[in-house]
């Protein structure tokens, strides 16, 4: 196993210097990172293709969740860790992600878009009618089971993390000095997990 990664390694490191030159250093301590699963801090002059370095570092890893973004004034901690869910906090409300994570609900919805994908290119009156049914059914049941996960999980704040910090394997995180005191406060914790 130890083998297989080392080859793995160093034929993604090979392939690195051929795309980017006088950067072996960095891409060697790039690699070390990834090994060690330790924090990475790259300061150098602009136009040295750092970002571009580990953007390429990045596509030689297949199934890898990646947040990159670059720190302005403007950036808060909604950009960098998510949003609150408001479906979460409204009352009868239920949040996307629950929504998202149950299976019998996305089938009933699936079945509903399908039903609905048919009854618009019917043409025959008679089938529209008795699609119409079905479908009024079908909607019933999405209806019934979104009111069943409003009650199960009303009242339980949820925060939405797909494509941010959170859910990432690997971060990059540009220009990190521009950023306010507020977002560097929150990722103190980030950075040490």
């Amino acid at each position: 196993m130890k083998t297989i990664l080392m080859d793995k390694m160093n034929n993604a490191l090979q392939y690195l210097n051929t795309c980017l030159a006088e950067r072996a250093e960095l891409l060697r301590f790039m690699a070390v990172a990834v090994l060690t699963r330790r924090n990475l801090f790259i300061l150098g002059l602009p136009g040295q293709a750092k970002s571009d370095a580990i953007r390429r570092f990045r596509s030689c890893f297949e199934n890898m969740n990646f947040f990159g973004y670059q720190l302005t004034r403007e950036t808060d901690e909604e950009k960098l860790f998510g949003r609150l869910d408001l479906a979460s906090i409204v009352p009868g409300g239920v949040s996307n992600s629950v929504l998202k994570e149950t299976p019998s609900y996305q089938s009933a919805v699936a079945e509903l878009e399908q039903l609905y994908n048919m009854y618009e290119t019917e043409q025959d009156d008679a089938k529209r009618s008795v699609m119409l049914a079905r479908i009024k059914a079908a909607a019933g049941s999405v209806s019934t089971l979104r009111e069943a996960l409003s009650m199960l999980h009303s009242g339980r704040p949820s925060i939405l993390t797909a494509g941010k910090i959170p859910q990432a394997h690997r971060v990059l995180l540009d220009e990190i000095f521009k950023a306010t005191d507020n977002a560097l406060n929150s990722l103190l914790t980030a950075l040490n997990e």
